[in-house]
């Protein structure tokens, strides 16, 4: 042991008063002044957990989006459906961006129009020049592309994107059907033969004759 320094074991006295001061040190910040005691959890109602999930889920992605990256609104004069948005590199040639845009808009790159909107609906700017990039336009989050279909027979403009009637839908033969095991109509005559079968067991019963003491 050094000399004078003091043993803990076998000072006792000196030991509280260095365990209290540690616990003292513990419960002071960096400025010196005492941390208030935590009081009791704070009570979360309904609303406030709502609002925790909606904040959640309107979030950006846990995965940092590069400063490249541009989120646009997607609207075509082909589709009725609502706005779609997509996520586009600014680095991206207009070309590129067209390319993109071929399934979700269902025409060939070479029919599209494309127009830069504002977050109000305002024209931003004609993007015309398939080589130039698209940050050369300024675009930010929220910004709407607008997108002319020039070809009539292209998939949009001929309703193969949202008409469902056009679709071809596999119809089933009655025989095909009765073919299987499990159908509802199997399940269902198989109940109805247990309900008749329950009925006529109930109708060939001898009737009960009357308790004793009833009228």
């Amino acid at each position: 042991m050094a000399p004078g320094s003091i043993d803990h074991e076998d000072d006792p006295e000196e030991l509280s008063r260095s365990i209290q001061s540690r616990l003292t040190l513990r419960g002071q910040d960096r400025t010196g002044t005492t941390a208030p005691k935590a009081g009791p959890p704070p009570v979360l109602t309904h609303k406030d957990t709502i609002d925790a999930l909606k904040a959640y889920v309107t979030a950006p992605s846990s995965q940092n989006e590069a400063e490249s990256s541009v989120r646009l609104l997607v609207k075509s004069s082909a589709l009725k459906s609502s706005f779609m948005e997509i996520l586009f590199n600014k680095h991206m040639t207009i070309g590129a961006v067209k390319d993109k845009l071929q399934t979700h808009v269902g025409t060939s790159s070479s029919s599209m129009v494309l127009t830069l909107q504002d977050n109000r609906g305002g024209k931003v700017a004609d993007l015309v020049d398939d080589g130039k990039k698209l940050g050369f336009y300024s675009p930010l989050s929220g910004y709407m592309l607008h997108v002319v279909d020039s070809d009539r027979m292209s998939l949009a403009n001929t309703g193969w994107l949202e008409d469902v009637s056009k679709v071809d839908k596999y119809v089933m033969s009655d025989a095909d059907y009765d073919a299987r095991e499990d159908t509802y109509r199997k399940f269902k005559e198989e109940r109805l033969r247990e309900v008749r079968c329950d009925h006529a067991v109930l109708a060939a019963a001898p009737p009960r004759s009357p308790r004793r003491g009833s009228p």
